[in-house]
């Protein structure tokens, strides 16, 4: 095993918690607790390795030394597809604190994510606007109301040949489908909502939809009277009522962005 300290401070290095153990041997703040572990109350030692106990609803966790390999949790918890998706402070801070302790990482998670280039390019900065928005009323249960949106186009097409990403969002759950696809007409957004929708999940009981063509079509009246759906529209002077999936389309062109190549032609692959 080779110590983090002199591995080079762009790449990501695995451990597991015999390699915690050792770097905790070597750090010599650690060791100091350790010798005096009697008096330190929010410590304890469980199979060789220092643990720091946290508020609940928080478990305890174990202590993360000096070096490299903080930088290596900040990656894999900010940085990486899989784990970070490079999603905000908030959700970076809680995915860490789930799993480790030290004593600078709120300072560390901060500097960490104000250093973040795809960040800084891509997440969408979001200012309050003047005047009263349109809430809708909360539904009575999941899959009662869910809003659906075409957003795009999307600069450049990806080599799929996609254009646009449509996504329908549940009101009350929060939960998101959504897929990318070459146009944004009216019997794509036919095909996906029955094809990735109601085959799927099954049938709900309203859409919320803006005026757009693509949803005023007779092809989609047709659908929902077929399937005894109740089309609800925002209006054309408060598009804010649709406001759920216009946040989730900001929040997901900052991460997609962050995830896709350099040219930005697979950003269909990373949705």
């Amino acid at each position: 095993m080779s110590d983090p300290l002199d591995e080079n401070p762009n790449k990501i290095i695995p451990f597991d918690m015999n390699d915690l153990r050792q770097w905790q041997e070597k750090d010599t703040i650690v060791q100091d607790i350790k010798k005096n572990i009697r008096s330190k109350k929010n410590y304890f030692i469980e199979n060789g390795i220092l643990f720091r106990k946290q508020q609940l609803p928080l478990s305890s966790v174990p202590c993360v030394p000096a070096g490299l390999i903080r930088t290596d949790i900040l990656k894999i918890y900010h940085d990486t597809p899989g784990n970070g998706a490079h999603f905000e402070r908030d959700k970076t801070t809680r995915k860490i604190q789930e799993r480790y302790y030290w004593p600078t990482m709120m300072t560390d998670i901060r500097n960490h994510l104000n250093s973040c280039l795809p960040c800084a390019q891509n997440n969408h900065r979001r200012q309050k606007l003047p005047g009263a928005l349109k809430p809708i009323k909360p539904p009575e249960g999941i899959w009662k109301l869910l809003s659906m949106d075409f957003h795009g186009p999307i600069a450049p097409t990806s080599k799929q040949g996609n254009r646009y990403i449509i996504s329908l969002t549940d009101i009350l759950s929060k939960f998101v489908i959504a897929k990318a696809v070459r146009d944004c007409s009216a019997s794509t957004a036919t095909k996906f909502l029955i094809n990735d929708v109601i085959l799927k999940y099954g049938t709900p009981t309203c859409i919320l939809t803006d005026n757009g063509t693509h949803f005023t079509a007779q092809l989609m009246n047709n659908l929902f009277q077929h399937l005894g759906v109740t089309h609800l529209y925002s209006t054309v002077y408060h598009p804010q009522t649709n406001g759920q999936i216009e946040r989730f389309n900001a929040t997901m062109d900052g991460k997609i962005a962050a995830l896709c190549n350099e040219r930005r032609t697979n950003w269909d692959e990373v949705l």
